[in-house]
């Protein structure tokens, strides 16, 4: 009969519940590189909250002020799953204000001040006599004046060798790294912290 050849299934559909908002987390928080290196880090973007589904395109961004900064791919859908992306943080940008290996400032020898003076008050000495009797005894007084400037230029110099050199810019971290995932009107932004040291 008809009837023995009939049969019922049943079937469960579970609907995925669509996502309102995603997280967004970078890893590892700190890391360190060698100036001149790339730091390397993950990026993960997810539904929030878990087990809903997320279908829009996410955009990553990032800003770092050690130099060049990209995540790729700089654009994930999660989906119901998170999804990664790598994002590189370059150092090279640092290399050209890298100080000379730090060493310790010679210092000046003892009697150094006193030859300082010294050279400094005979040369204004002999310029000075030289400026005041030289209408009288300008042939005379020339070499005196000469000899004057000479003992100025060399208290000058020496007192260049003797000061310490500038300050460079410091190239150690750490530096603050900014990341910033969009979707539409929603937006989440992150920070990690890269160590930069000399070689």
């Amino acid at each position: 009969m008809a009837g023995n050849n009939s049969a019922t299934a049943t079937t469960t559909v579970s609907a995925v519940i669509p996502s309102t908002d995603f997280s967004l987390s970078v890893v590892p928080i700190n890391n360190n590189v060698i100036v001149g290196q790339s730091g390397t880090y993950t990026v993960t973007v997810g539904p929030l909250p878990a087990g809903t589904s997320f279908n829009n395109p996410i955009a990553l961004v990032c800003m770092s002020p050690t130099g060049t900064c990209s995540i790729s791919p700089n654009s994930l859908t999660p989906g119901t799953n998170p999804a990664s992306a790598t994002m590189t943080v370059q150092t090279s940008a640092l290399l050209g204000s890298l100080p000379l290996a730090p060493s310790a400032p010679a210092e000046p020898p003892a009697g150094m001040p006193f030859l300082l003076l010294g050279t400094l008050l005979s040369g204004l000495l002999l310029v000075g006599t030289g400026y005041a009797g030289k209408r009288l005894q300008q042939r005379r007084l020339a070499p005196c004046m000469t000899l004057g400037l000479v003992l100025l230029v060399i208290s000058v110099a020496l007192g260049q060798s003797a000061c310490p050199g500038g300050a460079r810019r410091q190239v150690q971290g750490p530096y603050t790294v900014t990341v910033t995932a969009t979707s539409g009107a929603l937006s989440h932004s992150t920070t990690v912290t890269l160590n930069v040291t000399r070689p």
